[in-house]
């Protein structure tokens, strides 16, 4: 009687160490699975990010408002709501302890919805049957910065000459939750409009 009650105690223990391992295995396949959506949802609102400023198709995208020697339409202050400048952010200064733009940026209000002004597409967000698929939308942000490689950066900016712009696109991609996000950044300089 005593060794059938161990052997019982043994092979439930082995059963609930089985059935832990299968769910945490469930468990980490999923937060897999949710990574690589938003990766993927991140990566087509970069794609689409970098069609508006720099489309060398007629009619994609905004390609006129962003030149390297100017642009048209960046804010004096954080991000532009105006809907024809949708998405268009001055980067924060970089003072000890301010965050970046992008990340205190209101996405829902400011950030640029995949296909806005390229008439690129992005499958459906999820409905009430179809958790596979992205919670929301993805969005992106432009903010122009210095051009990194520009001599009238470092050099010239004290003889009057203007200085040249690159353009740093910001990319949120979300998953089936709305706590699991992917940003990714690219940074698209042009040489002439």
């Amino acid at each position: 009687m005593v060794v059938t009650l161990l052997m019982i105690v043994v092979v439930s223990s082995l059963a609930a160490a089985a059935a832990r391992f299968a769910l945490s295995g469930e468990r980490s396949g999923r937060a897999d699975r949710d990574r690589e959506l938003a990766f993927q949802a991140a990566e087509s609102a970069l794609a689409d990010g970098e069609r508006d400023v720099g489309s060398v198709f007629p009619g994609v995208g905004r390609n006129d408002d962003f030149c390297s020697e100017g642009s048209i339409g960046f804010p004096d202050a954080d991000c532009a709501s105006a809907a024809a400048d949708l998405g268009k952010c001055v980067p924060a200064k970089f003072e000890q302890g301010k965050p970046p733009t992008w990340l205190v940026a209101d996405w829902e209000t400011f950030g640029v919805p995949v296909g806005r002004f390229t008439g690129g597409a992005f499958y459906p967000t999820q409905g009430p049957t179809a958790s596979f698929l992205s919670v929301r939308e993805p969005r992106y942000l432009i903010e122009r910065i210095p051009d990194p490689l520009s001599d009238t950066v470092n050099s010239f900016i004290d003889q009057g000459v203007k200085p040249k712009f690159a353009y740093q696109i910001t990319a949120m991609g979300y998953a089936s939750r709305s706590d699991v996000k992917v940003v990714l950044q690219s940074i698209v300089r042009k040489t002439s409009c």
